[in-house]
């Protein structure tokens, strides 16, 4: 591995592990099941990506990112809203695709290559979802599209 593709790839999984501890902490606190689930379907998303992105640095005996799930504490105590959570949550992910991105622009591996289009496409689904959700709730504004004209 290249110094840039290591060094994107350190950012990347960094990423990953902050928003899994973030995501398993906001979890905790909400009340709604539905925003939950969102919640606990983030953590799996990331926990798989960033357990797929550690095998490549450990490939080249390279050391990983620290975690910080020690860092979530027990508290259940509600400190934001759901709808706060969720816009963070959908921010991390959003930053997350960005990351991804730029990474691309290093890659000279092809397994990288492979690996970063593989979670481009995943974290991609569930950022839509995370979108769709706040659509529903009407936290978010749907984009207007195109006028549909018949000719």
């Amino acid at each position: 591995m290249n110094s840039m593709e290591i060094a994107n790839l350190y950012s990347t999984i960094d990423l990953l592990n902050i928003t899994e501890s973030l995501c398993t902490g906001f979890a905790q606190t909400t009340d709604s099941e539905e925003t939950f689930e969102l919640l606990s379907n983030g953590v799996t998303v990331v926990k798989k990506q960033s357990h797929a992105l550690t095998d490549l640095l450990q490939e080249d005996h390279l050391p990983n990112p620290p975690v910080y799930s020690a860092e979530v504490t027990g508290s259940k105590k509600r400190v934001f809203s759901d709808q706060i959570i969720v816009s963070h949550m959908a921010g991390l992910f959003g930053s997350l695709l960005s990351l991804y991105g730029y990474s691309l622009g290093s890659v000279m591996k092809h397994d990288l290559l492979a690996a970063y289009i593989a979670h481009i496409a995943k974290a991609g689904a569930f950022s839509e979802k995370v979108t769709k959700f706040l659509i529903k709730k009407e936290w978010l504004e749907k984009v207007h599209g195109a006028i549909q004209r018949e000719l």
